[in-house]
């Protein structure tokens, strides 16, 4: 996070999180940290100066559940999913949030 110019904090441009390729571990890893956690995320989240992701819960469920289904396929193919995941979790981490 970082100041703006009215002194507020506001998140970052997006880091790069993207990977071309995620191990199983690190996506088992990745849905697991949301599964104890999903009935106290926030409504909204905003991920960077253009992007407020809303009805929070339900985007993780199904990016979750989109991940998780496709899991025995590469998953280079849903890095995109992946990669969305862990910008919405480093947010959540930024305010503190586990």
């Amino acid at each position: 996070m970082k100041n703006n110019a009215s002194g507020s904090s506001s998140p970052d441009k997006n880091p790069h999180l993207f990977k071309k390729k995620y191990t199983r571990s690190e996506v088992e890893q990745l849905v697991s940290w949301f599964d104890d956690k999903i009935d106290k995320l926030p409504n909204e989240l905003r991920l960077n100066e253009s992007t407020i992701a809303t009805n929070l819960p339900k985007t993780v469920r199904s990016l979750s559940s989109i991940i998780l289904a496709h899991q025995n396929d590469s998953f280079e193919t849903f890095g995109g999913y992946v990669s969305h995941l862990e910008l919405i979790r480093l947010r959540l981490q930024e305010m503190n949030f586990e």
